[in-house]
């Protein structure tokens, strides 16, 4: 979280157009998936448009596996649904085996970026 580039997806956390998800286990932080809007001029790798939001993800190493970032990535669509967003996009490099999770999840390949590939997810059925 402390690296220059990690600032951008939660300085200000809780502007127009954030929302999130956290999981728990016994108590225990062990992942979270959230998304930000951001604009043509600052945005991520898995940046679309200013109105689609861009999301993130992650689960403790010891805990993946285990269908929390599946679990997490459903809640934050339906989080995205109640914000009436019509998609979500992200960001991830081509070997990373979450990849899988994100097609099977219904996350569609729109860009090659060499070593990573921009997805999206419809919302609203298109």
């Amino acid at each position: 979280m402390e690296h220059p580039t990690l600032a951008m997806y939660y300085e200000s956390w809780g502007r127009e157009g954030d929302d999130g998800c956290v999981a728990e286990l016994d108590g225990r932080f062990v992942g979270g998936a959230f998304y930000r809007l951001f604009t043509e001029d600052v945005h991520g790798d898995g940046f679309i448009s200013p109105e689609v939001p861009e999301l993130a993800v992650a689960v403790v190493a010891e805990c993946r596996g285990q269908g929390i970032g599946r679990r997490l990535m459903t809640e934050l669509a339906d989080i995205a649904v109640d914000d009436d967003l019509a998609k979500l996009s992200l960001s991830v490099h081509k070997p990373n085996p979450a990849r899988r999770l994100y097609e099977d999840l219904g996350y569609q390949s729109i860009e090659d970026h060499g070593d990573s590939v921009l997805m999206v997810l419809s919302l609203d059925g298109s």
